[in-house]
């Protein structure tokens, strides 16, 4: 729409015309139904604020795949969506998964960003095609000489493998500097977690910790676990260099070396330096936010590529006959699925001894969110479910839902680091890497910041598959194994994420007296 004016008739025609748009590009209905009602409060805010002369413009952009509502509206400087520190540390939350608009302000004119996503097929169905296209054409190779076998995997595939890889190594250690220096810098202040985030988070870091040492430790019999020292010796050296080796000796050999945790201590420095100095970095974090945007488009780009390059991968397999190492994978997705039951069944039984709750109704307040992750592998989608969840059936307070969901969905994820580390063991043992005592520590370690670290993309945890591989001496070869196995038990894994982090809030929100007992022990309506 052109220029336009803040009357009640032109409110309402600007949001149907954005309605009307969204419903013919196949926009996600929820996604529909979240950006109008945006749009329709930003206008109102705005008429309000200023009045019903004001001036302003509509964009719709839809360019590569992606869509864009631009509201501009002349005038002085004005957020219409602050409203206290912990709805707009929400909002920044919400807006850095793409789920929420984002306002900037810039030669007198507030500039107001929707971006609704499309629906998007399930990956699964592309991997199962590049699975089976690679199955089909291996056996139609074999009729082919052995020269042209070598020919077509040594010339053509092989190149186009590390080609694809060292692409998706060169972007992934942007992409991680910028998602961790940006979730730092996006709290707003250092006062704005206060001692509830404080507590919450590292309530998060210790139960993704935990959680799945333990699972480990109860696995770890099925793997061929190397001493690493002589008996009786005690090697301190070990845990020691680890920590010493998390600090850079300069700060561009990280990005050079492939040195992940080492990007990863500079991106927490560097954040948390920002945050300190607050407004007298505004320019910076402007910076910051931008290129973090631009680098997810990036790699979300790149991983939109990933069937290909799982098709590539086994069909080469089959040329030179290691095949068989997708057969030696198959406890993976067992040990997975394992680990997210053994989640479930601890929180679950934690909540229930703790809040005298039937463990029958804990599950049934649970379950629609629950439901939803495990049928959409997306727990974008089922935010609302779980947000509406927790405050009303788990009794849960509202101030601690709109901080704790949001936060929770970024960094919380116990199933991702139990995935992390299945797919480490077994893929350590498939090519013989050593699993020494050393090495389960790193694993952890790195399994539980890249969990932290990972981007709110489609495909965001390919990407760091590489940086788990490279961080524990795998060889990246079997990068689409572990490809195809994540987009498997992506459903499982969002589905438990969603059962823990809503469990973690009942347990959290007791200890600070934010619970309502008796909603949480009363019968669902």
């Amino acid at each position: 729409m052109d220029k336009f004016k803040l009357t009640n008739e032109n409110i309402s025609i600007a949001v149907e015309t954005v309605q009307n748009f969204l419903g013919r590009y196949k926009v996600d209905s929820k996604d529909v139904i979240r950006t109008v009602f945006a749009l329709e409060d930003t206008l109102l805010n705005y008429r309000d604020a200023f009045d019903e002369n004001t001036e302003c413009s509509l964009k719709i952009i839809h360019r590569l795949g992606r869509i864009r509502v631009e509201l501009t509206v002349s005038g002085n400087s004005f957020d219409p969506f602050t409203a206290d520190d912990d709805t707009d540390f929400s909002r920044l939350l919400l807006s850095g998964m793409g789920m929420a608009p984002v306002w900037r302000y810039k030669n007198g004119q507030n500039i107001i960003i929707f971006t609704p996503r499309k629906k998007k097929p399930s990956q699964m169905v592309y991997i199962l095609a590049a699975v089976l296209l690679a199955l089909i054409g291996g056996g139609l190779s074999s009729l082919l000489p052995q020269n042209a076998r070598i020919f077509i995997s040594e010339q053509v595939l092989t190149p186009v493998f590390d080609k694809f890889l060292g692409l998706l190594n060169g972007v992934a250690g942007i992409m991680i500097f910028l998602s961790v220096t940006w979730g730092i810098c996006s709290v707003g202040d250092t006062t704005t977690l206060s001692t509830i985030g404080k507590k919450m988070i590292g309530r998060m870091l210790l139960m993704m910790t935990l959680i799945p040492t333990v699972y480990l430790l109860c696995i770890l019999s099925l793997f061929d676990v190397s001493k690493g020292v002589e008996a009786g010796a005690v090697d301190f050296s070990g845990p020691f260099g680890m920590i010493l080796g998390i600090i850079p000796s300069n700060m561009l050999a990280p990005f050079l070396e492939g040195n992940f945790l080492q990007i990863i201590f500079i991106a927490a420095m560097i954040g948390i330096a920002l945050l300190v100095l607050g407004s007298k970095t505004t320019l910076v974090t402007s910076f910051l936010e931008q290129a973090n945007a631009i680098v997810q488009l990036i790699m979300e780009v790149i991983c939109s590529f990933i069937a290909l390059i799982i098709f590539i991968s086994l069909y080469n397999m089959i040329l030179t006959g290691s095949f068989s190492v997708l057969l030696e994978i198959y406890k993976a997705p067992l040990l997975i699925l394992g680990g997210c039951l053994f989640a479930i069944c601890f929180y679950m039984f934690f909540v229930c001894i703790r809040k005298k709750v039937n463990p029958g109704l804990l599950i049934s307040k649970i379950f629609p969110a629950f439901l939803i992750g495990l049928t959409t592998a997306s727990s974008s989608a089922a935010m609302s479910t779980t947000m509406e969840s927790c405050e009303k059936q788990l009794g849960i307070d509202r101030k601690l839902v709109d901080f704790g969901v949001p936060l929770g969905q970024i960094i919380f994820g116990t199933a991702s680091v139990i995935e992390f580390l299945v797919l480490g063991l077994c893929m350590a043992e498939i090519y013989g890497t050593a699993i020494t005592p050393m090495w389960i520590v790193l694993a952890i370690f790195t399994s539980v910041m890249l969990t932290v670290a990972t981007p709110p993309i489609p495909g965001g945890s390919v990407a760091l598959c590489t940086v788990l591989f490279s961080q524990l001496g795998i060889p990246l070869e079997g990068l689409a194994i572990a490809v195809a196995v994540d987009v498997v038990a992506d459903f499982f894994i969002t589905a438990t994420e969603i059962f823990c982090l809503q469990s973690e809030l009942v347990v959290l929100s007791g200890s600070l007296n934010m619970l309502d007992t008796g909603k949480l022990q009363s019968k669902m309506p």
